[in-house]
C-alpha cells in the first residue's frame, strides 16, 4: 500500500539526516478511534486520530486506544497500536487473521501531519499485514 504524502513547500525545519544520510525517525503518541466516521465508529478502519496531549481521555463510547505513529528512515511510516490498551474484543475484531482492514481511506488531521513534517498523510483503503510485537500491533505504509 502506498501512502499519499506531500512535503511542506515552506522553509520549516525538517528532521535532519542521521549518520549515514538517513533521516531521523519522527514519532507522535496518538489516540486512535477504530471504525468508520460515516458509520458512527462502526465498521473496519480508522474513525478518528488525535494527538494524545490534545485529548487526555479516550472515548468510552467508541473503540479507542493509544498508538505511536512513526516516520521511519527506510521509506516507510507505521502505526503501532499499544496492545495493553485494547480489549480482547477489539483485538479480535480489528487485528483478526494478522490483517488490519481499512474500508475507506483515512487522512490524518493536519496538526498531526505538520508535527510529523508532512502536509498530508493518508491511509488508503485496503488490507494491511499486522506485525505482532511484544507490546504492539504494527502496520506499515510506504512513504
Amino acid at each position: 500500500m502506498i501512502a499519499n504524502i506531500h512535503h511542506h513547500s515552506d522553509n520549516r525545519p525538517r528532521p535532519e539526516p542521521a549518520a549515514g544520510g538517513r533521516p531521523m525517525k519522527t514519532r507522535a503518541l496518538v489516540h486512535v478511534t477504530l471504525g468508520r466516521v460515516d458509520r458512527h465508529c462502526e465498521g473496519l478502519g480508522i474513525c478518528k486520530v488525535t494527538l494524545a496531549e490534545e485529548s487526555p481521555k479516550l472515548s468510552q463510547a467508541c473503540c479507542s486506544g493509544l498508538a505511536v505513529i512513526s516516520i521511519g528512515h527506510s521509506g516507510e511510516w507505521e502505526i503501532s497500536f499499544i496492545k495493553r490498551g485494547l480489549t480482547e474484543q477489539q483485538r479480535n475484531k480489528y487485528f483478526i487473521d494478522n490483517q488490519f482492514i481499512v474500508e475507506r481511506s483515512f487522512y490524518l488531521p493536519t496538526e498531526l501531519c505538520e508535527k510529523l513534517g508532512y502536509e498530508t498523510l493518508c491511509i488508503p483503503a485496503g488490507w494491511y499485514p499486522v506485525e505482532h510485537e511484544l507490546s504492539f500491533y504494527t502496520i506499515k505504509l510506504k512513504l
